[in-house]
């Protein structure tokens, strides 16, 4: 599994993009005025790495119950940890995708398993910040940089939980430029942790909490996401139940920091507390909670 890794020129994007409310997968609010925002477009430069593709090895390497990531591979594909096995990133440990996403894209890593634990990953995707916030509402944000949205590759998270699965551990985890969001609990079950999570660039959220149970974030930060730093969206007889999210900084969203229910999602909301989090100057404000939850959510 060695890796070449080459700089080599900038790529200029020129890319238009604006967000629908419909979806396949997950339901989409729709935007307002207050957080519309116009875009310019800006030259960047990326790193281009060379290499093979080293999911497969990679996933027979964990499916012995541990991981330890020790340089940089490329991962195109989707990761699955067994139960209760230990990924574990090394000082020069981390995982990249060379590929454009498409509508079959995946999530770096999926827990569908209970017991998993993963320590210090620093996973990069393929969608940097270049969208500049040019409007006005809040001046302290403006010049801000943000990662665009795509429907079709919105399911690219870097960290993906579903199927029940419980009992997870993600702490000191950096992501930077997924398509998806950082972390999506999707039909998770109970007793995740995630702690210091450093989040940047996001075509999506920070961290989107769609089926949960006693779920604890503490500390880290959010900024750059397409649409908000935290989102609660239940949805048909999905329920959100005993989150804790502490000690966050939150950063540039170009929609409201916190999103919960609302058009497109039930109210199935219980028992969520968003206190004691630093909003940073930049951030986006309001928070946006439906009326139908707001006796459940402290923020």
């Amino acid at each position: 599994m060695k890796k070449i890794i080459i700089l080599m020129a900038a790529i200029l994007l020129i890319v238009s993009c604006q967000p629908s409310p419909t979806d396949a997968r997950r339901p989409k609010p729709t935007t307002t005025s207050s957080t519309t925002t116009s875009t310019t477009t800006t030259s960047i430069t990326t790193t281009t790495i060379v290499g093979s593709d080293s999911t497969a090895a990679l996933q027979a390497d964990l499916n012995d119950g541990s991981l330890f990531v020790d340089r940089q591979y490329i991962v195109n594909g989707m990761l699955k940890p067994p139960a209760n096995s230990i990924i574990t990133f090394g000082t020069n440990g981390s995982f990249v995708r060379t590929i454009i996403p498409t509508a079959n894209t995946t999530p770096f890593i999926m827990m569908e398993q209970s017991g998993v634990t993963i320590r210090n990953a620093r996973i990069t995707g393929t969608n940097p910040c270049y969208w500049t916030n040019t409007i006005t509402y809040n001046p302290a944000s403006i010049g801000e940089k943000y990662s665009q949205w795509a429907a079709a590759s919105e399911e690219q998270a870097a960290f993906y939980v579903k199927n029940k699965a419980g009992n997870i551990i993600i702490e000191n985890a950096i992501v930077r430029d997924v398509w998806g969001d950082a972390v999506t609990l999707l039909d998770a079950g109970s007793n995740i942790t995630i702690t210091n999570l450093d989040a940047r660039c996001l075509g999506r959220s920070g961290i989107s909490n769609v089926n949960s149970d006693r779920v604890t974030v503490t500390g880290g930060k959010v900024s750059g996401a397409f649409w908000w730093a935290l989102n609660i969206e239940p949805f048909n007889t999905r329920v959100v139940s005993n989150y804790r999210v502490s000690g966050m900084e939150i950063g540039y969203s170009r929609n409201y920091w916190l999103f919960v229910g609302g058009p497109y999602f039930n109210c199935q909301v219980f028992n969520v507390d968003a206190t004691g989090n630093t909003l940073l100057p930049t951030s986006s404000r309001p928070a946006q909670v439906n009326s139908c939850a707001v006796s459940q959510v402290k923020y």
